[in-house]
Formats: C-alpha cells, sequence, structure tokens
C-alpha cells in the first residue's frame, strides 16, 4: 500500500484511481511481495469482461437482447446512489455490479468485432439513455458533483504538493 508520504507510482493510480481516503474501495493483494492497490469495481469488470469474452468467442453464445439492456443498470445505480450520497457500496457489491457491467463490456465488444450493426444501434441508444439519466440525476442533486471530486482534487493537491522540482543538469 501506498503511504501518504510517498509520491503515488503511475501504476498505484492506474490500477487504483482512487485517493487515500477511499482506498475502502480498493483490493489490496500482494503480487511477488508487493502491494497491489486494485479499484474493486474495475477489478470485477475486466476479470468478468475477459471471461465472459473468451467463452462467448468458444461456445457461441448469443445473449437476448433484454440482458444487454439490463446488465449496465446495477453499476450505474451502485454508482449514481453512491456518488449523491444516498449510501455507500460495499466490496462485494461492487465486485458483483462491476462483473455484470463486464459482461455487458465484454457483449458489446464481441458486436463490434462481428458488426451487428442492429445490436450496435441498440448499444448506442442504451448508452445514450444511460448517460442522460446519470446527468440528469447528479444535476438534480446539486453539489453531488463537486462532493464527488472534492476527494479527487485533494488528492491532486497533495500529490502536487509533494512533487520536489528536479534538478536540470547542464
Amino acid at each position: 500500500m501506498v503511504s501518504r508520504e510517498q509520491r503515488p507510482s503511475f501504476w498505484y493510480i492506474f490500477f487504483s484511481h482512487h485517493p487515500y481516503c477511499q482506498l475502502n474501495r480498493t483490493l489490496q493483494v500482494s503480487l511477488f511481495g508487493k502491494k497491489i492497490v486494485l479499484c474493486t469495481r474495475c477489478t470485477g469488470q475486466y476479470s468478468m469482461m475477459l471471461l465472459y469474452l473468451i467463452l462467448s468467442l468458444l461456445f457461441e453464445i448469443k445473449e437476448p437482447a433484454v440482458l444487454i439492456y439490463l446488465l449496465p443498470l446495477p453499476a450505474t445505480l451502485d454508482w449514481l446512489t453512491q456518488t449523491i450520497k444516498w449510501r455507500e457500496s460495499t466490496t462485494p457489491i461492487r465486485l458483483l455490479t462491476g462483473g455484470l457491467f463486464g459482461i455487458w463490456l465484454a457483449a458489446a465488444v464481441r458486436h463490434i468485432i462481428f458488426w451487428d450493426s442492429q445490436i450496435l444501434l441498440q448499444l448506442l441508444y442504451q448508452s445514450i439513455i444511460y448517460i442522460m439519466a446519470v446527468l440528469l440525476v447528479l444535476i438534480a442533486k446539486k453539489g453531488s458533483i463537486d462532493d464527488y471530486l472534492q476527494p479527487y482534487e485533494d488528492f491532486i493537491n497533495e500529490y502536487q504538493t509533494n512533487i520536489k522540482p528536479h534538478k536540470s543538469v547542464e
């Protein structure tokens, strides 16, 4: 785990992308003696995306259209209700909702690879509806975006404060 006194590495930011005050939203695993901090929702998302993509290509899985439409809903609701501070999500919920979203992403990738234009058009409409609904809720809940972004701004400010200028070599 990265301590507050250290400058966070690129890998910490890439795999965790959470400020230190939100480490409860991450998984901390040990790999080759090093602690790695992973975003919980992304871990579920990319694990299931890869697994489902492989299985769907091997076994030619055809998911019902309604399944494709509903898979992003749990992750969207989990993130949105947490963002507007109605509740705090948990690790199992983040893994599950991320996994369902990962299956949706894998289905979308597969339809892109095989250029299924009818499904792609439906996925585009679906994405627009989800994005618009999230934006409307965030706009209606004034200050929620500022509250959501504040820990990240604090993290960036702390990061910039801890950067020591490099001596130029002449």
